[in-house]
């Protein structure tokens, strides 16, 4: 039987959860069935992702081989560049995708980000076209209807969206449009985060209640609110905890200056970024979500494959993927309350959650099975 031809496009290798995504899904896919290619539109990003995806990749990205290519390209690139910019970049597209098209047919091209990739897929030739939105489009992208943009998603056959809550957002969006609007929740390499979590041991201090917070040091992770929660904290629970934040940003500074404010320099940790930092969320007792929005949450989703109990801020998505038996979901101010209850956890709320989370078991074939089903149309 003849494997179907799929292509990825991606904006760049840059570090990022859409390009983690798509690494989950080359892992897990059945590539007996599917011929895979990747084509990234950009050089930028890191070399891991750029060896990652090497067997994958069908050429140089488009801006690469219009510059380097031949002096034919050169000359093209340049009297596009002196129309206007729309023109110019319109042209450009065009161009790239018919040299593409020329050479391969693809029996599925899949635009796995929103914005740059979305809008080239559309002057690719495929037997089907899949946008893939890897955030809460409405309301972190456009939060207004734009014709143009419209326009782009009614040339797709299918619109996937992350999870249920960006879907119906995304419906919202496109109002009264006829194009169909799913969602797909990230697969996850679980075997790969398990065996990475037991890499190392011994993370933390014995005999302290160890909270970990793990992400970009931005403002949208909040972690500038955990010296002040942790403050709050001590307080009522004593100083029998220590609260670790795995990650490294622009919000750094900032989270210093907190962390002297309240005065709590023995409690809060900047671990900074690492590698791996999945043996910080196993060996935690709780993981921490202050996020002030997320369209998938992917540490929520380790914590949860590595039998952590969770405590989120209460963005949309939290209460969509977590439930009484994997953790708790409130607004950031709430928290230090109930962290505090959780390290004394005097009426067993905490210990619950530890037993039932334990069985916890992510389903990533369920995931593919609706992949494979929307593909095979």
């Amino acid at each position: 039987m003849r494997r179907k031809k799929i292509l990825f496009v991606i904006p760049e290798y840059s570090i990022g959860g859409t390009n983690t995504s798509l690494a989950n899904l080359l892992s897990l896919i059945d590539h007996e069935r599917y011929d895979v290619s990747i084509l990234s539109l950009y050089e930028d990003g890191t070399e891991h992702f750029k060896s990652l995806f090497r067997p994958y990749i069908i050429r140089k990205s488009l801006l690469y081989t219009l510059v380097h290519d031949n002096v034919v390209t050169r000359k093209f690139m340049g009297l596009c560049l002196k129309l206007s910019r729309k023109s110019s970049w319109e042209w450009i597209y065009r161009y790239e995708a018919w040299r593409i098209s020329r050479k391969h047919h693809f029996d599925v091209v899949i635009a796995f980000q929103e914005g740059l990739a979305t809008t080239f897929v559309t002057r690719l030739n495929a037997g089907r076209r899949i946008a893939w939105v890897q955030c809460d489009f409405p309301h972190s992208v456009c939060n207004r209807r734009i014709p143009s943009v419209i326009a782009t998603y009614l040339k797709y056959d299918d619109i996937v969206c992350v999870s249920k809550i960006t879907a119906e957002n995304m419906k919202a969006y496109l109002a009264g449009e006829d194009v169909p609007v799913t969602f797909l929740y990230n697969t996850l390499n679980t075997e790969a985060i398990k065996h990475k979590g037991n890499a190392v041991k011994n993370c933390y201090t014995k005999g302290m209640f160890n909270i970990v917070s793990v992400g970009r040091l931005s403002s949208i992770k909040c972690f500038n609110l955990i010296p002040k929660m942790a403050a709050e904290i001590r307080t009522v629970a004593g100083n029998c905890f220590r609260w670790y934040i795995v990650g490294e940003g622009a919000d750094r500074k900032r989270i210093e200056e907190e962390v002297r404010k309240h005065d709590v320099g023995d409690c809060v940790v900047l671990l900074g970024a690492k590698d791996n930092p999945y043996p910080f969320l196993r060996e935690a007792d709780l993981y921490v979500c202050t996020s002030e929005s997320e369209s998938f949450s992917y540490t929520i989703a380790e914590a949860k494959i590595l039998h952590t109990p969770i405590l989120s801020n209460n963005f949309p998505v939290a209460y969509e993927v977590l439930d009484d038996s994997t953790g708790w979901v409130m607004p950031n101010d709430e928290m230090p309350g109930m962290i505090a209850r959780l390290i004394r956890d005097e009426d067993g709320c905490y210990l619950r959650v530890k037993k039932s989370i334990a069985s916890y078991v992510y389903d990533n074939q369920a995931i593919l099975d609706k992949l494979y089903n929307m593909i095979t149309v």
